[in-house]
């Protein structure tokens, strides 16, 4: 059966309204999880104080993100800003409101995607040979921050230990404080976490550039190992696996409608156990 045009743009505009509002409904359910998940379970080390003008701000801030995306694109660049989307911006906008954390450093973070965003709705149009003679000045930039970064943490912290190989010491690392970091060179390791690798690593995945992305890959194990979070790690390993799958069809839009559903029923039903046994 065939499908008009504009038939298949409103199909596709549908799509598009119902990852948004499971999105929206994902954020809603973490948000009651943290909240009473934790209050129910005593968990003191994670402090609830609620700032509802901030979880406002932070839900603005998920729905410019969520239009910043090219949900229409069918490139390993749309599924990898989802993910960011799904996995890092909506649980920090979270945490954010809930904890009533620094609206500087959050709208820092934002913007960083924003910016990449913005880098992928401009460039991912132009033929793949005009990307690289226009913008070379971009990876340049980018390779050398990333390897700046790299000196510079090894000139304050030293050579890092191998503690965070054991994923289950990674706590235990970060709580130690062994390595510093000032406010500032945090927000550039989440700019390179965030923006500068996953484009770099896309970038030679896709030339088939196997020895860079290598090296890539081995830049961000450091800082990995510097910082013991979990999702430093993930970001190479999820670039990797996004560039060879991601094109599969219907793969995109099938995968996030199963996550967030199940998410949403996992994050309402974190409580239920405690609401029986108070029934009973």
């Amino acid at each position: 059966m065939h499908i008009s045009d504009n038939e298949e743009k409103k199909i596709k505009r549908e799509h598009v309204i119902a990852f948004l509002i499971l999105s929206l409904i994902y954020k809603i359910a973490m948000e009651y999880a943290y909240v009473f998940y934790l209050n129910c379970n005593n968990k003191v080390w994670y402090p609830i104080d609620i700032n509802p003008l901030k979880c406002i701000y932070g839900t603005i801030w998920v729905g410019i993100l969520f239009a910043g995306i090219p949900h229409f694109r069918k490139k390993a660049s749309t599924f990898l800003l989802d993910f960011f989307y799904i996995f890092q911006i909506i649980p920090i906008a979270v945490v954010y409101g809930v904890k009533n954390e620094s609206t500087l450093y959050f709208t820092y973070v934002c913007g960083a995607v924003l910016i990449c965003e913005i880098i992928i709705r401009i460039f991912q149009p132009i033929s793949v040979g005009q990307i690289y003679m226009r913008i070379n000045w971009w990876w340049i930039m980018g390779a050398g921050l990333l390897v700046f970064f790299i000196v510079y943490r090894l000139l304050k912290n030293g050579l890092p230990t191998l503690k965070a190989l054991n994923i289950y010491n990674v706590y235990e690392l970060r709580s130690s404080d062994i390595y510093q970091l000032n406010k500032y060179a945090s927000y550039l390791q989440d700019t390179i976490i965030k923006v500068i690798i996953p484009i770099l690593l896309s970038k030679y995945l896709v030339e088939k550039r196997y020895v860079k992305s290598m090296i890539v890959f081995a830049l961000e194990l450091i800082i990995y190992l510097y910082a013991g979070e979990k999702s430093f790690l993930f970001v190479g390993i999820m670039v990797i696996g996004v560039v060879g799958w991601s094109m599969r069809k219907n793969f995109h839009k099938n995968f996030w409608a199963c996550f967030l559903s199940a998410s949403i029923v996992s994050c309402f039903g974190v409580n239920i156990n405690s609401i029986i046994k108070n029934i009973y």
